[in-house]
């Protein structure tokens, strides 16, 4: 049954808002909704230049998908895909996990051998691309990324190693919801603006 969750920046924890009944769940949101705005006044209460609260925005960031993906595990809501809105934001998000394993050394040997039969279709210089070296090792680990900016190829892999329940945690940009039909038991959206050329939009 379908569940809707909030997760309040530099929160500790989630709130269900909607039920697997579909019903709305008014005094968990507005405490969902008061936690944010504490969390605001805090950031507020804080006099930093432009550029430290960028960093320091994107470092709650990775600590809040960090904590939520360790909640995911824990309660065995996996597989799991995150959506963010850039492709720069899926690989950091990506990457703030690197220090986490999800596989065992089995299935370790089976995605490096899928990938590995994969990418022998490509030339020896481009087997040595960094962008390929990088996703082995976080496939490895049970963690994907997918967005326009990835090979053919590689997009094809990562979509067989999910399919296959191989890949634990997606992080990847909406264009995957476009055209590719693969099953999640969690969805966590990064964001609910997102910038569309013109202005930030729903």
């Amino acid at each position: 049954p379908l569940q809707h969750y909030l997760f309040p920046k530099g929160g500790e924890g989630i709130y269900l808002c909607v039920d697997h009944a579909s019903k709305f769940k008014e005094a968990n949101f507005q405490r969902a909704l008061n936690a944010i705005k504490m969390n605001h006044k805090n950031d507020d209460s804080k006099s930093q230049s432009g550029n430290s609260k960028k960093k320091t925005a994107a470092q709650s960031k990775d600590k809040d998908i960090f904590k939520l993906i360790q909640m995911i595990m824990q309660r065995e809501f996996d597989p799991c895909i995150v959506f963010a809105f850039s492709k720069k934001e899926v690989e950091h998000l990506a990457l703030s996990l690197s220090k986490l394993d999800f596989t065992s050394g089995e299935e370790k040997k089976l995605i490096s051998q899928i990938f590995n039969n994969g990418i022998a279709t490509l030339c020896d210089d481009d087997r040595l691309l960094p962008q390929i070296q990088s996703l082995l090792h976080l496939l490895q680990r049970g963690i994907g990324i997918h967005h326009s900016g990835l090979l053919p190829i590689l997009k094809e892999l990562v979509e067989i190693l999910f399919g296959e329940g191989l890949i634990r945690v997606l992080f990847t940009t909406e264009t995957f919801a476009m055209g590719v039909n693969f099953p999640a038991k969690c969805v966590i959206f990064s964001a609910v603006m997102k910038w569309d050329g013109a202005a930030h939009r729903l």
